[in-house]
């Protein structure tokens, strides 16, 4: 049998120790220049619900509007906290490509249904083929329309 609050006593010293000695190194590392624990982005904890109210309205910071992004913090549960460790300028990289690759399905989905529409009604059903001809244009933007989220 284990005195179970001995044993936590001794297991929260031991971690205090390796807090105050984690916090030296990361308080010595972000004086220097390129080290890898500064970041662009971080959190702000106020302790007082009337300063955090204040730093929201706080919207003239700098003449750059994309320099300080301030908003109400995401539940920590839905923070993806590997993207706080990207590069600043491969992120704006990532978006341009993102913002590209959507401008293109803007101006390649329209030919895209025109084809399909097109194609569907080249298809000769015989004697069905009023019917096939009714249905095929919708069929053919049908099929587009449903696969839109898979492209975007």
């Amino acid at each position: 049998r284990v005195d179970s609050i001995s044993f936590y006593q001794a297991r929260i010293a031991a971690l205090e120790k390796e807090v105050k000695e984690e916090r030296q190194r990361l308080k010595k590392a972000a004086g220097q220049q390129g080290s890898d624990v500064n970041m662009s982005v971080g959190f702000v904890t106020f302790y007082e619900r009337a300063e955090a109210e204040l730093a929201l309205r706080l919207d003239n910071l700098s003449h750059d509007s994309e320099e300080w992004r301030i908003s109400t913090p995401p539940d920590p549960s839905d923070v993806q906290w590997a993207d706080f460790t990207q590069d600043p300028e491969a992120e704006r990289t990532r978006t341009l490509v993102g913002y590209s690759l959507v401008i293109g399905l803007y101006f390649a989905y329209m030919p895209l249904v025109v084809s399909m529409t097109h194609l569907a009604e080249l298809i000769d059903m015989g004697p069905l083929q009023p019917y096939w001809k009714s249905i095929a244009p919708s069929v053919g933007l049908q099929f587009m329309v449903a696969f839109l989220p898979t492209f975007l």
